[in-house]
């Protein structure tokens, strides 16, 4: 009976340690690679994301992050002229810098497993070289080896704008407080710049200060 007692006693002192533990652990820092597609998804490219994270109730939390985002593609085009075949394809680039907040709440929110939904808002730099509208003529009416190309360009090479993002994450906590997950979301912004993504990320929970 005594043995049994001591069991008790020593796993109630445990398990209310770990869990006094637990409920210092409000911070948490994030690292996260995605897959993304700006627009229509003829841009592919990637994300890069750090966030810092605060819990504000057992469910509700907030956040900071910086993102980088770049994506590229091209109009394919192999020429063949009478020195040989060369690729003669235009490529293009946008890339792009922001900065933001989001609001969590956890579906789920169990000691190893937490599903969240998160939304908020961000203010973006966004820096591109893909035209308005362009057109290639090959071969073109002068006699000329190679593919003539006409580019139009009617918005701002580099902007700023705001916009909000939407995501779902799903995260396993393991037992020296690591976080590793998988995140989806999609984000629009006043340029109408549509970005979806999905990718992993690993991350630490950290004890609050005070």
């Amino acid at each position: 009976m005594r043995k049994n007692l001591s069991f008790l006693f020593f796993a109630f002192i445990y398990f209310s340690a770990d869990t006094i533990g637990q409920e210092n652990l409000k911070n948490n820092f994030q690292l996260y690679l995605a897959r993304s597609f700006h627009g229509t998804g003829d841009l592919r490219g990637i994300n890069f994301t750090g966030e810092y994270g605060h819990l504000l109730g057992k469910r509700l939390d907030i956040s900071g992050n910086i993102t980088s985002t770049i994506h590229w593609g091209s109009f394919g085009l192999i020429v063949n002229s009478p020195s040989g075949s060369f690729d003669g394809s235009f490529r293009y680039v946008t890339a792009g810098l922001q900065a933001g907040s989001k609001l969590g709440f956890a579906v789920l929110n169990l000691q190893h497993h937490i599903v969240k939904i998160q939304g908020g808002l961000f203010v973006r730099f966004q820096s591109s070289s893909y035209p308005d509208s362009y057109s290639v003529t090959f071969p073109p009416p002068v006699n000329y080896p190679e593919p003539f190309y006409t580019f139009r360009n009617e918005e701002k090479q580099n902007i700023f704008t705001l916009g909000y993002v939407a995501e779902l994450s799903y995260a396993f906590i393991t037992g020296k407080n690591m976080l590793l997950g998988a995140k989806a979301g999609f984000q629009n912004d006043t340029n109408a710049d549509v970005i979806s993504y999905y990718g992993i990320f690993i991350g630490k929970k950290l004890k609050a200060k005070g």
